[in-house]
């Protein structure tokens, strides 16, 4: 009101210029001020309201508190594996990363599921959320089975960060395990396994290699025995031979949204379908999935749809199909 009562009723004039600029500028810093204070607070409110919780069983953590505000729930069973999505940078960048809502880590909720099936529990860890620092990794451990077994996604525009984050969690646990997967390390396993943090290398479609290399890491077998798998033998990088794909991916739970109950997760996606025949030259995902193409049945596409319509109260959802129109 001061500002259009300067320019429009006081007679305005040059020299006026700076104390507008000045007024402006102050008004704009307490807006974004108001409204950062303003989101946090709401979804701590929100997040509290709408789960059925006990309150003794939250807690609230405000490091990196301009970005990160997470509610963690404690789960009564023992950890078995953290998993990892690294960020080079936050979705928005530094100005407006607070405000725009950001993508679930589609990949580890899936494997995450997929494991829980077999009665591993999994604890993700999303750096668009939360920072990894030693303290947070600290925090992440406890109640960790050992040796602790950290499994860490690797598309290419944040691989470095994901070494980064490989490298600081064997300088503060030289004994545990760290394993990387997605596209960048099966297209380029030897790159994760030399830089000297990095002990196996997940191949291709991750959760059925995963569950064989977790179970034989903890004792029930001999992980260089496993397809899909790459590691280092006396200095040399050792590749077995691809391990074969899920033939139904309706053996696959649905997906875990709960694992990621905060408001400025996107709920409004599914995955319907994985793969494609075609041989596009600008496309990646046949390093994943080959030329097949597998697909939910309809009623489990609609069970998944009915979870974000009256549950999560979705007003619209993004098929993440690789192919969503090869099959009717």
């Amino acid at each position: 009101y001061l500002i259009y009562k300067l320019i429009f009723f006081d007679n305005f004039d040059v020299g006026m210029a700076p104390l507008v600029v000045g007024l402006f500028f102050f008004s704009a810093v307490q807006l974004i001020f108001i409204g950062v204070i303003g989101e946090y607070v709401g979804a701590i409110n929100t997040q509290i309201l709408k789960r059925p919780l006990v309150i003794e069983k939250e807690r609230v953590n405000f490091e990196n508190w301009f970005n990160i505000i997470t509610l963690k729930k404690i789960d009564k069973k023992i950890m078995d594996m953290l998993l990892i999505n690294p960020a080079a940078e936050k979705f928005g960048g530094p100005l407006l990363s607070g405000y725009v809502p950001i993508e679930i880590p589609v990949s580890l909720g899936t494997l995450s599921a997929y494991l829980r099936k077999y009665d591993i529990v999994t604890k993700i860890i999303d750096e668009e959320m939360t920072q990894i620092t030693p303290s947070v990794l600290r925090e992440a451990i406890e109640g960790m089975k050992k040796p602790y077994i950290f499994g860490i996604t690797c598309l290419t525009a944040h691989v470095r960060r994901a070494y980064e984050i490989a490298q600081m969690v064997k300088e503060c646990y030289p004994d545990s395990i760290v394993i990387t997967g997605g596209l960048h390390p099966t297209t380029l396993p030897e790159e994760s396994l030399n830089t000297g943090f990095v002990d196996y290398v997940v191949r291709g479609e991750g959760e059925e290699i995963m569950l064989q290399l977790y179970r034989a890491i903890r004792g029930e077998g001999n992980p260089t025995d496993i397809l899909g798998v790459s590691y280092i033998k006396e200095g040399t990088v050792m590749t077995n031979a691809p391990a074969s794909l899920i033939p139904d991916i309706n053996v696959i739970p649905n997906f875990p949204y709960h694992e990621f109950d905060h408001n400025k997760y996107d709920f409004g996606m599914i995955v319907s379908s994985r793969g494609c025949p075609y041989r596009c030259s600008y496309c990646s995902q046949r390093l994943l999935t080959g030329t097949t193409y597998r697909y939910l049945s309809p009623e489990r596409i609609l069970e998944q749809l009915d979870i974000l319509v009256n549950t999560y109260h979705q007003k619209q959802v993004v098929f993440f199909d690789d192919n969503f129109l090869l099959s009717q």
